[in-house]
């Protein structure tokens, strides 16, 4: 149950992502419509320009200049671009006012007209009246200036005028990446331009002379014959998209705009402009494909997905939602809230719609929907549609059935209560460890037994409670060797005595978590003192023994000191040897706890969100249906009293799951989490907190991510404890091969050479459990800290090669 209900989350945050992916999309391509309209406005409008157009950039250098500026200056395009007026203009006077003037125009920021007289390296002079407008960044700095100048001389000779007119028609043509084209009454082509070896594969001889018809497929030749005709009628039609044949006998996608050629008021041919559109036409086909795709998933989803207008209309039901309400998509598709659901309900619901729409972002709530006689509920979330301009103009919404998980929920904790209070009633010590060895549950007996401090059972943390533990037993190795032993052999069952340094004795019985196939799950530990019984027994044995103890106890002390003396040696090198054994155990000990910490935090977390918090927020519907049913008003005021306490538990069950196990680190990862650490770490000890980041990409292995997470809340929570700081700074970098992360704080530090391994005065054995770790992953931590000079703690981490290398092979 709980599987299937996880498989149902992944596919809506599939959904959510398939979605995104598809607006994605469609903005994209209708951006790339856009630019590529505007583009072509663009090139038309300055390529076709008899006025010369140009762009220079803030040290007054051509960048872009059309043929009628290279015409003025009377140069060829490489000795114009990429250089100013000094490098291009015979007499350098002329070259300085048109400077100064460039210069006005960055100065002020405001457009100018100026009257200027140019002499073109051909020594030809000409009047122009020209208009020079700076041009703007998205942050407002001036980047350049446009230029557009009108020759105001006395013209030319007609014929002078036509073959100039000729020339540049001829230059703009041989560069254009289009196909540009002229044909006589006929049809049969008179000019063809160089794009034609790019998009025919011929080149313009081999065209020029041949009928338009040579290069269509059959298909085509009776749609474009027809607007040959039309064209020859002097009429102007739109672009015309169609299928084309190149020299190799492959097919090309084209675009075609044509137009009449007038003389003297008569059509003598036509002339046009023909565009590659073979890649966007792939690009258009895969679009439509991705989107068929997506409407596929969408219908076959098993939940309810919707769309609704501001008003609340249905603007699309998949099948599945109309399915939900016994009705066809037809039935609802246009129809609004009121005119499906029961008016309350379609009330409540538009009201959700217009926070969305009000707000522009996701919502998400538990709703009851009776559906027949039958009362449902549904995980509904609501997420705002919005235009190329963010405004929203619909809301999408999922709607997942929960009904029977919720019923699996309460079962499920009516199960969980009755074995607690059994465990709680047991005479006694109850720990539950599970598949790895980590506890998961104990009884109150159990912590007292052992002495353990409610403020260390509270925090669940394996290493404390294993420390408090071993420093209470006469042979801390024989019980650790016994553990180990009983993991490694996950069917055995044991039952053996335990022996403390203040005489008390526990009878110890373990036995393997199985179910009824025998798949183990963990362990159960059974404490009981037998002290007392033990104590009788060692009593009257005591007596018996007496006797012999005193007649063998001399010779027992003389071969004790004697035996001592000879293995003094032996024994203390074995020592050192357990010393470095156990110090390497520990270190391991200490991060597997730390890990198997965290994934307990946030399956403990997951499981207050999904069960405890639903839970309360359905018995808070509950009892503000009740508090509408009723008419007495003290039994009314008890029930919203009730409901307060509902709500107030609500916000602290949110509250404890944040603070157990952030979603943020696993959702958006490490530094994401750091700095909601700090903000939390602001908001809830008053301290100035801070957090910075070098923007460079920090790939962590998931085990050291959340090491270092949990080591950042060590530390600021040492720093509010113990620095008696105003201010501190939590920062991550990336440094050659290495990660680091650290937190420094302006507190009142310490003296470090007076310090030991153990006893750090900012955080006791806390920093050196994180040095442990970190020597542990091949990591370092430094401690930088004076007397009043405040701290600094640092972590660093070598970086996850691994992670780093698929990327690259990603990317």
């Amino acid at each position: 149950m709980c599987d299937s209900g996880k498989t149902k989350k992944t596919l809506i945050e599939e959904l959510k992502t398939l979605r995104s992916r598809a607006a994605e999309l469609e903005r994209i391509e209708a951006e790339h419509k856009k630019v590529e309209q505007k583009l072509k406005q663009y090139q038309f409008m300055v390529e076709s320009a008899h006025d010369v157009i140009f762009f220079k950039d803030l040290k007054s250098r051509y960048v872009i200049a059309n043929d009628k500026t290279l015409e003025a200056f009377g140069l060829p395009r490489e000795q114009v671009i990429g250089k100013n007026d000094y490098e291009i203009m015979p007499k350098k006077e002329e070259a300085r006012k048109n400077i100064e003037d460039d210069k006005l125009v960055f100065e002020t920021g405001k457009p100018t007209e100026i009257t200027k007289h140019m002499t073109g390296s051909d020594g030809k002079e000409r009047w122009f009246q020209a208009i020079k407008v700076p041009q703007f960044d998205n942050k407002g700095n001036i980047i350049g200036l446009i230029g557009i100048a009108r020759d105001i001389t006395e013209r030319k000779q007609a014929e002078e005028e036509l073959k100039a007119f000729e020339e540049r028609f001829s230059g703009l043509a041989e560069r254009s990446f289009d196909l540009i084209f002229m044909t006589d009454a006929q049809g049969c082509l008179t000019y063809v331009s160089d794009a034609s070896e790019k998009i025919f594969h011929y080149k313009p001889q081999e065209m020029v002379g041949t009928h338009f018809k040579n290069y269509l497929i059959k298909s085509e030749i009776p749609r474009v014959s027809q607007r040959f005709a039309e064209n020859m009628k002097g009429r102007n039609l739109g672009i015309l998209r169609m299928e084309a044949i190149r020299k190799d006998g492959s097919h090309v996608f084209i675009e075609l705009n044509s137009s009449p050629i007038l003389k003297d008021g008569e059509t003598i041919g036509i002339q046009g402009i023909i565009r590659d559109i073979t890649e966007r036409k792939k690009a258009e086909e895969k679009l439509h494909e991705s989107e068929e795709r997506y409407r596929t998933l969408v219908e076959s989803s098993p939940d309810a997905i919707f769309i609704l207008g501001r008003d609340g209309r249905h603007l699309y039901i998949n099948q599945s939602g109309a399915g939900f309400l016994g009705r066809e998509p037809g039935d609802i598709i246009g129809k609004q809230l009121v005119e499906v659901f029961p008016e309350e309900e379609a009330k409540r619901m538009l009201e959700n719609v217009l926070h969305v729409f009000d707000e522009n972002r996701i919502t998400q709530r538990e709703v009851g929907i009776m559906l027949g006689e039958e009362l449902h509920l549904f995980s509904r979330t609501l997420a705002p549609i919005c235009n190329d301009k963010g405004d929203v103009v619909a809301v999408i919404g999922i709607a997942h059935d929960i009904t029977e998980h919720k019923k699996a929920e309460e079962e499920l904790l009516f199960k969980s209560t009755l074995l607690e209070a059994q465990s709680e009633t047991s005479i006694d010590g109850i720990l539950v460890v599970d598949s790895e060895g980590k506890s998961i549950s104990f009884n109150k007996i159990f912590g007292r037994m052992w002495n353990i401090p409610q403020q260390i059972l509270n925090t669940r943390d394996d290493e404390k409670m294993l420390q408090y533990v071993l420093s209470q037993l006469k042979h801390p190795e024989q019980f650790l060797e016994k553990v180990r032993y009983l993991y490694a052999h996950k069917n055995e069952k044991s039952r053996d005595e335990i022996q403390f340094t203040d005489s008390r004795v526990f009878d110890r019985y373990s036995s393997p978590l199985l179910d009824s196939n025998d798949k183990y799950y963990g362990r159960v530990w059974y404490f009981r003192d037998v002290t007392e019984h033990k104590r009788a027994e060692d009593e009257l044995q005591k007596a018996r023994d007496e006797l012999e103890i005193r007649v063998e106890q001399r010779t027992a002390d003389l071969e004790r000191v004697n035996e001592e003396s000879r293995s003094e040696i032996t024994e203390r090198k074995k020592a050192e040897e357990k010393l470095l054994i156990y110090q390497k155990q520990l270190r391991s000990l200490a991060s597997e706890l730390s890990l198997a910490e965290e994934r307990l935090r946030r399956r403990i977390a997951m499981d207050v969100h999904d069960h405890v918090g639903q839970n309360l927020a359905i018995s808070k519907i509950k009892i503000e249906s009740l508090r509408e049913s009723v008419t007495s008003p003290e039994l009314a005021e008890d029930l919203e009293e009730i409901r307060d306490l509902i709500a107030q538990t609500i916000e602290s069950t949110r509250s404890l799951t944040f603070e157990l196990s952030p979603p943020v680190l696993y959702e958006l990862g490490f530094e994401a989490a750091v700095e909601w650490l700090v903000r939390q770490t602001r908001q809830q000890y008053g301290l100035s907190a801070d957090f910075k980041a070098d923007g460079q990409t920090k790939p962590l292995d998931n085990n050291v991510r959340v090491f270092l997470f949990q080591a950042v809340r060590e530390l600021l929570v040492n720093v509010a404890k113990h620095a008696q700081a105003r201010n501190v700074t939590v920062s991550t970098r990336r440094v050659g091969n290495e990660i680091r992360v650290s937190v420094e704080d302006d507190g009142v530090g310490f003296d470090i050479s007076q310090t030991g391994s153990y006893d750090y005065k900012t955080g006791g054995f806390g920093l050196f459990s994180i040095r442990e770790r970190l020597g542990h992953i091949g990591g370092r931590f430094e401690i930088e800290s004076k007397p009043g000079r405040g701290t600094r703690v640092t972590l660093a981490v070598p970086i996850d090669q691994e992670s780093q290398n698929s990327r690259k092979e990603r990317k």
